[in-house]
């Protein structure tokens, strides 16, 4: 398996962030390792980080049982713990335990454990669209299963 670029990797507490860059290398990494366990994460989403637990989501029984199973989650982890520099434990959740999860969080938790949320497009500097741009966009709606907002 790969290793991230150097550099690629701030130092620090992971983030949703760093989580949701990382992921599509995470997944490649995880299938040099174990097709079958990659597979799996085909039809898993990063939602966040609390603390040093991923939080993923998967639709699928079957697939959230497997990935909670010892084995398959030792796999995903020793991957996960390259790109966001240490050890985390994975927890799979069900959609509707993942919405319950993040509504009952305190303001104590710490603020990267809500899912991942891009800055309101009016506080980004504006930068000339890059060739890629689009094809990026199109690979992140697709891993977090989402929908593009119009600005209001």
């Amino acid at each position: 398996p790969s290793r991230p670029a150097p550099g690629s990797a701030r130092s620090g507490a992971a983030t949703a962030e760093r989580l949701a860059q990382s992921w599509p290398q995470i997944k490649r990494d995880v299938k040099a390792a174990n097709s079958r366990i990659a597979a799996l994460l085909s039809s898993v989403d990063p939602v966040g980080i609390e603390g040093n637990q991923v939080i993923l989501v998967s639709a699928y029984e079957f697939h959230r049982n497997k990935l909670n199973d010892d084995a398959a989650r030792q796999v995903v982890e020793d991957v996960i713990a390259r790109y966001l520099d240490g050890a985390h434990q994975l927890r799979c959740l069900a959609p509707d335990e993942a919405r319950a999860h993040t509504q009952a969080q305190t303001p104590g938790i710490q603020e990267d454990a809500r899912p991942f949320q891009a800055e309101p497009a009016a506080e980004l500097d504006p930068q000339p669209a890059e060739a890629g741009d689009d094809e990026h966009l199109r690979a992140v709606k697709a891993i977090f299963n989402a929908t593009e907002l119009e600005p209001e």
